[in-house]
């Protein structure tokens, strides 16, 4: 009961964020696809690197009470890597594969004056496309979904009364696993231990949040 009345619009107060997000994850079933594609063709002249880091756009809504909150994210993340070169049949090759992925999430928050904790739990959305060389359009490597839970460091800095700044670092955890045998299809390559990509995420976001703030 309490807990609801902190969040009423009468007593909260609503803010619009906007924030950068930097994600970094092992990303062993992907990087694997793509280090058995190098393997296979050794000729080649830049070959594929590993995939650690994603980097894109948040943006989103914050009730504030005095003590508590709740927050709904959406956010726009994404990841380019390239292979170019001559590949085992001596075929000039350029291979260029997109990673985007999108986050809906809905989360609760404790504060204190300049410091909080958060946690939400998050709809992820990951495509994989590849474009063709040539055209303007792509070919959709991967496309699937899952749910995870992030927990995450709220370190406010000093603003005005209409606008303060966030630096929250966190923790991600997927629910469930992603299989990437479908990009180790289009790359014409096996693995060893079936493609499947189940990795803990680490990163950070700065977040601008504009309203009323709390003193």
């Amino acid at each position: 009961m309490i807990f609801c009345i902190n969040l009423s619009p009468a007593y909260g107060q609503l803010n619009l964020k906007i924030g950068y997000n930097l994600d970094y994850s092992a990303y062993s079933g992907n990087n694997e696809i793509l280090s058995s594609y190098n393997t296979a063709n050794p000729t080649l002249a830049d070959p594929f690197k590993d995939l650690h880091f994603f980097n894109g756009l948040q943006l989103g809504l914050r009730l504030r009470g005095e003590y508590v909150g709740m927050d709904f994210t959406w956010e726009r993340s994404s990841a380019k890597k390239f292979a170019n070169g001559i590949d085992v049949n001596e075929v000039l090759v350029s291979k260029e594969l997109d990673y985007t992925a999108n986050k809906f999430a809905l989360g609760l928050e404790s504060y204190n004056k300049y410091f909080g904790i958060g946690a939400n739990v998050y709809w992820e959305k990951l495509n994989i496309a590849s474009p063709i060389e040539n055209f303007e359009s792509s070919v959709r490597v991967f496309n699937n979904d899952r749910l995870g839970n992030r927990v995450y460091l709220i370190l406010v800095a000093p603003g005005s009364d209409r606008l303060s700044i966030s630096l929250q670092p966190y923790i991600s955890i997927p629910w469930s696993h992603y299989n990437l045998g479908s990009l180790a299809q289009n790359l014409g390559v096996s693995t060893k231990n079936g493609a499947i990509q189940e990795n803990l995420h680490f990163g950070f976001s700065i977040v601008f949040y504009n309203g009323p703030q709390n003193d």
